[in-house]
């Protein structure tokens, strides 16, 4: 029956864990792992049966543990973000079992124990995949500061509800007491106190899911003001390229007169050499002006030329493989931001190598509509 037991809710309660951590590995390694779990702590239910071991922190600990060590190797992350994770699933688990025993013995309909159990883990889960998971794993990605804290939540309670088994262990049967499960007695007059015990701890983790859900916000809010800031940047380099081809421009329009003027003298006096010289010169000062087109998007265009400009003043060479057709489905200041960011990060790797190793190698193109960056 313990072995059973064990198959039917390790699963779930593997299941919940990962609703709650970042896994290391693949999904596939980490379902092996947990499949080998599974089977291990069946055989040690199994064992543990014949040994007529089936009650108490003798029991429960060996497991926990072992538990404990495997999402450990599972988990991203292996400091206190890890602990308040899997303590944090523990907790709701041995809530889910103790609430299925308290339902066993004071409904009048009677339910296979472990089934009911089984029922509340699952609801468990989706309660906690739904409201603590995205929120929390946010605010994990910040580091694990505040951490260490929140863990002595379920780590105080785990210490006393596994002090209360062991105290319960010792309690008799007698006709007015609750069997729950792994051999927890508990008498009626004490279950007021336990349910305020319980609808205390869901009060702490509401209010902490309140936190997270708020911290969660903070950083979006952040991040959206760091991605403006970037899109600005962005649109000021692409004012940068025009507004220095329209200075280009205002300058050649002023001479152009002091242009003619020359040629006319060059002309006249029968230096044609000389003239074809000074028009080669003036057409590259007009070539000058101009935005390179590098692909059909103007967004595009616009910060590879800036670029193009700042390379050469660098001596780095460039190296575009860029295919971006005028209309895509993505902002234009999106678009701007990514290229800024990649390529200002290359030119400053630029300038800590000597000018013969300055080269830019950049592949961007649209195609079915996904960008290969």
């Amino acid at each position: 029956m313990a072995m059973l037991r064990t198959l039917a809710l390790v699963p779930v309660l593997c299941l919940i864990v990962c609703s709650l951590i970042k896994l290391r590995f693949s999904v596939r390694k980490s379902v092996a792992v947990m499949g080998i779990l599974t089977l291990a702590l069946a055989a040690y239910s199994f064992l543990m049966e014949r040994l007529s071991v089936t009650e108490g922190p003798a029991y429960l600990l060996p497991i926990m543990a072992s538990a404990f060590l495997v999402f450990f190797y599972l988990s991203a992350y292996r400091d206190m973000r890890f602990v308040f994770s899997f303590f944090t699933e523990l907790s709701a688990a041995l809530l889910c079992f103790l609430s299925a025993g308290l339902l066993h013995a004071l409904l009048p309909v009677t339910v296979p124990g472990f089934l009911a159990e089984e029922l509340l883990l699952l609801l468990c889960g989706f309660l906690l995949l739904r409201y603590l998971r995205s929120p929390m794993l946010s605010v994990m990605e910040g580091g694990p500061r505040g951490f260490g804290a929140l863990s002595l939540i379920p780590v105080l309670f785990l210490s006393a509800y596994v002090a209360f088994l062991a105290a319960c262990m010792h309690t008799s049967h007698s006709p007015g007491a609750i069997v729950l499960h792994y051999g927890s007695v508990l008498k009626r007059e004490f279950i007021p106190a336990l349910a305020l015990l319980v609808c205390l701890l869901a009060a702490v983790y509401v209010t902490l899911i309140r936190h997270f859900h708020f911290q969660e916000q903070l950083y979006q809010e952040r991040y959206n003001c760091r991605l403006m800031g970037l899109q600005v940047g962005a649109l000021q380099n692409q004012c940068m390229v025009y507004d220095a081809a329209q200075e280009k421009m205002r300058s050649l329009r002023h001479d152009m007169r002091h242009h003619v003027a020359v040629l006319s003298a060059f002309l006249g006096n029968g230096q044609a050499g000389e003239a074809a010289q000074y028009l080669s010169q003036l057409g590259e000062s007009f070539e000058e002006t101009k935005i390179r087109k590098f692909c059909l998007n103007p967004a595009v265009n616009s910060v590879l030329s800036l670029f193009a400009e700042q390379a050469e003043q660098e001596q780095a060479v460039l190296h575009f493989d860029v295919d971006f057709p005028k209309d895509v489905p993505l902002s234009p200041l999106d678009l701007g931001v990514v290229l800024s960011n990649a390529l200002e990060n290359a030119m400053n790797a630029c300038r800590d190598v000597e000018p013969a190793r300055r080269e830019i190698w950049l592949k961007f193109r649209f195609f079915w509509g996904q960008a290969d960056f």
